[in-house]
């Protein structure tokens, strides 16, 4: 990889960036009922996105921004390589951001906690007194189907030049990884990758992604 290209890499959050699915998580503690549990099962099967999946959740989820704030405090950590990937990222120059099919509540909260800036693109959950409300600024308005559209932001930074470096886990990676120069996959988009012949480099923590990337280079060897 040349010294002067310009390279994008694109993180998710759950299952990525932190160690466990801490949007999930949120909503087993928090749920008023047992109706969450049809709506999960409903977007792991492909019966509806993840947009419509947060618009029936956030009827059912309960608890304030201060009972979910001390909810994300215990036990939800990042991957502990996190810091040093973006450390040698930045150091060359590239840009680095989270991009989440997640809510920026929790993921704010946990990259501040550990003294990390980063951009994030994310659904934004907030309370108006009376109940919680997910915006979803980062959907795509012509196909709606996830609350942030990962590929149309891969896309969009290639457009502006930028090689992309994509990591992710999950279902909601499966539209943006494929259009990225070089992906970094496990569990669920590994599956789905493999499952569709495209290319990619396994990892198991953000170490193996960051030794990939920059070997010797790494601060934290």
């Amino acid at each position: 990889m040349r010294e002067e290209e310009r390279v994008a890499l694109i993180i998710d959050f759950d299952g990525t960036a932190a160690t466990t699915n801490v949007g999930m998580s949120l909503i087993e503690a928090f749920a008023k009922d047992d109706s969450w549990r049809v709506i999960d099962d409903d977007y792991e099967r492909g019966k509806v996105g993840s947009k419509r999946a947060f618009e029936l959740l956030a009827e059912v989820l309960g608890g304030t921004p201060e009972e979910w704030a001390g909810f994300i405090e215990t036990g939800h950590t990042l991957d502990p390589d996190l810091s040093t990937l973006v450390e040698c990222a930045t150091s060359k120059g590239w840009s680095v951001e989270i991009l989440s099919d997640g809510l920026d509540f929790y993921i704010h909260r946990m990259l501040e906690r550990e003294n990390i800036s980063l951009p994030v693109r994310a659904a934004t959950l907030s309370h108006n007194g009376v109940r919680a409300i997910i915006e979803m600024s980062y959907s795509d308005v012509d196909c709606g189907r996830c609350s942030t559209c990962k590929k149309s932001r891969v896309e969009e930074l290639l457009a502006g030049g930028y090689r992309t470096i994509f990591i992710g886990d999950g279902l909601s990676d499966r539209c943006g990884a494929p259009s990225a120069d070089r992906i970094f996959a496990k569990d669920k988009l590994a599956e789905h990758l493999r499952e569709h012949g495209i290319g990619f480099e396994h990892f198991e923590t953000l170490s193996d992604v960051t030794q990939a990337l920059f070997g010797a280079e790494d601060k934290g060897d």
